[in-house]
């Protein structure tokens, strides 16, 4: 679908391992499922209904996203009645096709403004029979037939899907990179065998735009940087790894919250590439361009920003944009005016999380010096994107030289961690509370979690033995490299727990000192990674009673909340009720029940790209003692927390606090929070999410009631909130 970090998608993003529908029925109703528990990561076996794969597949849609997008809905709209239009002033019929119809809303605005017939194909199942059902309550049964296929696979004649080619196309089927969903073959296959040569195409044409700009911030979410401390370099990366090309995969944000001060541009916006959608020439598969520009400031070509806009109409009258705020069109001038607003830059332009916008990086950086010419070398294939800065044009190319310009990560860094945890790794941030709370003992050390470097700074800093827990092979050749590279021979890289004990053992020293950031490849929520606690608790049936003294760090976290109320994060878990007229109580009915039983109640956000205001000073939820021995039977913990003024509430967000040496690292908000404030956030992390049904109207001294059920044996939570009268 859209974006994987897109409202219900988002849930999981990435990291989400995902549900296997593996087993036999329990009854008529029940199955057994396997469920990867992301805390004690082992794979598990519930029990659930037997339509949980159906509803799986519903919750993690995003089509709510989009219908709640009114600019989306309405210039499609608006682009459909003037074909239609055009049609009937010619003497024709206006028949419609709505490639990816997702819900039937272009379908139904194309019978609105009075098309003659329409044919809408939807490739996945559920949705397309959810469209079926929403067409049929709207009483357009009869005029809008509904095929249950990919758009490839339509047939056209007296027994075909089509009984004849179409005049009018309406197809919304683009993602953050415009062409990640297949659009390139949806058009070029459709012009040849769905279309009649003079049709209307809806969009008309598709522009991508690319700005160069320095950002040592956005690098940070690409290359590891050496691990430095006042003039002092303690973990130097190798070449190797900092030239490396990195990845072509895109990494996409919601540009328009990232702080102006943490990025510098040197150009202008520039169009790249053009789509024409309405042309039966076949748009290119692998194509290469070059655009000349004049540097507006000096600096580093570090980073490519990427968006595109849509011509909707063939006339041009109706566009479509994701520019972020300081080149959309809603915006831009006030953007000239007056610089970035405070809180939420973006409250002037249209919000969406559907489509966003895209960073790209470069792998050589260059100075340029302002007024000077440059070359950006753009290239892209049937799905994607990539970006090279050159100081002159490059010669004509071939299609396989094109292709193997693509960079390919060399390093295992780039296709082995996410672009946010590199983030985390090289945040200064931690880095710095790492230092500050660092205790040097007369120990050795035992380093859990994934992806990280806080081994080699222990080591660095002089501890005894060092040995570092990495089950993922790409990942231990990595810090073995580094290891290597900074000279660190007291650091073991272990597969498994079998190992370290066997080290520990070896040692003859009494002391251990568990230590961890802690970060677990396999944590989707934040207080997943008490997986910590678990570990700890491994070892410790290992090595005692025959070591005294085995200590942890952190070891102590707190789970943290606040309630909130966002500026836009609200309309993903919001009923739509009606959408450009049309009711979509069946959608909202199943989307709601879908995610009732195939998803947690929690989701989770990276919510530095979601401005909200604190609604409730923030409040302790759980406490954890990791010296402390697990819990043996299920925990509660609930309570109450007054509203100090009149408010709408959106939801309550949650993040986790770790404790080292009685100085605590936020995984949340980063700044003191102020009731009635927007809160900055962890740009590294994502927090969970709580968000209601329907926003709840507040007033003062209203109450807000939580409960907390934590359950040990599988290291789950379980989370309910309410808002009662005082």
């Amino acid at each position: 679908m859209h974006r994987l970090r897109g409202n219900f998608i988002k849930l999981c993003g990435n990291l989400f391992v995902g549900l296997n529908i593996l087993s036999r029925e329990m009854s008529n109703s029940l199955s057994f499922v396997q469920h990867f528990n992301h805390v004690c990561s082992k794979m598990e076996w519930k029990v659930v209904s037997d339509d949980y794969d159906y509803n799986q597949e519903i919750a993690t849609s995003c089509y709510g996203d989009m219908l709640h997008d009114t600019e989306r809905n309405q210039k499609f709209g608006f682009a459909l009645e003037k074909a239609i239009k055009k049609m009937h002033s010619q003497g024709r019929k206006a028949h419609v096709l709505d490639i990816g119809t997702g819900t039937g809303l272009l379908s139904m605005l194309a019978v609105k403004y009075g098309a003659d017939s329409v044919v809408a194909c939807e490739a996945f199942t559920p949705v397309a029979d959810c469209a079926i059902n929403i067409i049929h309550q709207n009483n357009f049964s009869d005029q809008i037939k509904v095929v249950k296929k990919h758009s490839t696979a339509l047939t056209v004649g007296s027994d075909g899907d089509l009984e004849h080619k179409v005049n009018i196309l309406v197809s919304e089927v683009f993602d953050t990179e415009l062409i990640g969903e297949g659009a390139i073959k949806t058009f070029n296959h459709a012009h040849e065998h769905l279309l009649e040569d003079d049709c209307i195409v809806i969009p008309s044409l598709g522009t991508v735009y690319a700005q160069v700009v320095e950002s040592h911030l956005a690098t940070s979410w690409n290359q590891l940087k050496d691990w430095t401390s006042k003039s002092e370099t303690l973990i130097k990366i190798p070449d190797k790894i900092k030239k490396c090309p990195g990845a072509a995969a895109v990494h996409d944000i919601q540009l328009s919250q990232l702080d102006h001060k943490l990025f510098k541009p040197l150009t202008k916006c520039l169009p790249v590439f053009r789509f024409d959608w309405s042309s039966k020439n076949p748009i290119p598969t692998l194509r290469h361009s070059d655009v000349q520009f004049k540097a507006v400031d000096s600096g580093k070509t570090q980073v490519i920003f990427m968006w595109w806009d849509l011509v909707m109409d063939p006339e041009g009258e109706i566009i479509l944009s994701c520019a972020p705020v300081w080149e959309h069109p809603c915006s831009k001038d006030k953007y000239l005016k007056e610089g970035f607003a405070k809180g939420n830059p973006a409250k002037d332009i249209p919000w969406r999380d559907h489509w966003m916008q895209a960073v790209y990086f470069l792998n050589k950086e260059s100075h340029v010096t302002q007024g000077e010419y440059i070359t950006l070398n753009c290239y892209h294939d049937e799905f994607s994107f990539w970006f090279k800065v050159n100081d002159g044009i490059a010669p004509t190319l071939e299609k396989h030289t094109v292709k193997s310009l693509r960079p390919v990560c060399n390093c295992c860094v780039h296709f082995s961690m996410s672009r946010t945890r590199i983030g985390a790794i090289n945040c200064e941030r931690r880095r710095r509370f790492y230092l500050e709370n660092y205790v040097k003992s007369d120990c050795n050390y035992v380093v859990f979690g994934d992806m990280s470097l806080l081994g080699l700074l222990i080591a660095k800093l002089g501890g005894n033995k060092v040995d570092i827990l990495e089950s993922s092979p790409p990942i231990s050749n990595v810090i073995k490299t580094i290891a290597e590279y900074n000279g660190l021979d007291n650091v073991t890289v272990c597969s498994n727990m079998s190992q370290i004990v066997k080290n520990v053992m070896s040692y003859g020293s009494s002391n251990v000192s568990i230590i961890s950031e802690p970060f677990f490849r396999n944590s989707v929520l934040p207080w997943d990674n008490i997986t910590l606690w678990y570990m700890k608790e491994d070892l410790i049936k290992f090595l005692k009673p025959k070591l005294s003294n085995i200590s942890v760090s952190p070891g102590r976290a707190r789970m943290i909340a606040c309630a909130v109320q966002f500026d836009d994060l609200w309309k993903i878990a919001r009923r739509l009720n009606f959408c450009e007229g049309f009711s979509m109580k069946l959608f909202d009915d199943l989307i709601e029940g879908a995610k009732a039983k195939a998803e947690s109640y929690m989701e989770p956000q990276p919510l530095w790209e979601y401005p909200g205001i604190a609604l409730t000073t923030p409040f302790t939820l759980f406490d954890f003692n990791f010296s402390e021995d697990i819990p043996t039977k299920i925990v509660q913990r609930d309570g109450k927390i007054e509203f100090p003024s009149n408010c709408r509430c959106d939801g309550v967000a949650v993040w986790m606090e770790y404790c080292m040496n009685d100085s605590w690292l936020s995984t949340g908000p980063v700044d003191t929070v102020s009731v009635n404030e927007y809160i900055s956030w962890d740009m590294f992390e994502r927090q969970g999410v709580h968000l209601f049904r329907n926003s709840r109207k507040v007033n003062q001294n209203d109450i807000l009631n939580y409960e907390v059920k934590f359950f040990p044996e599988s290291g789950e939570f379980n989370f309910k909130f309410s808002i009662n009268p005082s």
